[in-house]
């Protein structure tokens, strides 16, 4: 999680069901392509629990859904449903914040197809 990449955000009802790109579970589809995953995923925690507006939107929206209470058992703060999937990609420049970028929104064009919205936390 060291590299930059693509990643989505599910809130699954069965931990055993591998979701797909197109999953209405899916609440957030992200990319990063100058800071680490794991550096995202950092950040997508502060806004999600502190509702931080300066950190990443797709966590202040999921602050926002979930009014602010976040309690789990087994995680710092998201709920025990809560699961990552992560691309890393590693290309050199420019191919690799290209090829993070059009997979970033090709996973959102195929949701919005699926399912006629975006994820959640997604912004239009």
């Amino acid at each position: 999680m060291r590299n930059p990449g693509v990643y989505l955000l599910a809130e699954l009802r069965d931990a055993d069901v591998s979701p797909s790109v197109v999953d209405p579970a899916i609440v957030y589809i992200g990319e990063t392509t100058k800071q680490s995953l794991l550096e995202r995923f950092i950040q997508f925690e502060e806004a999600a629990r502190t509702g931080c507006t300066n950190r990443h939107g797709g966590g202040e929206k999921y602050s926002a859904r979930t009014k602010g209470e976040l309690i789990a058992k087994t995680c710092r703060l998201l709920p025990d449903n809560f699961f990552i999937s992560v691309m890393p990609v590693r290309f050199e420049e420019p191919e690799q914040s290209a090829y993070v970028k059009y997979i970033e929104r090709a996973a959102i064009w195929y949701f919005v197809q699926s399912n006629g919205r975006y994820p959640s936390c997604n912004t239009i």
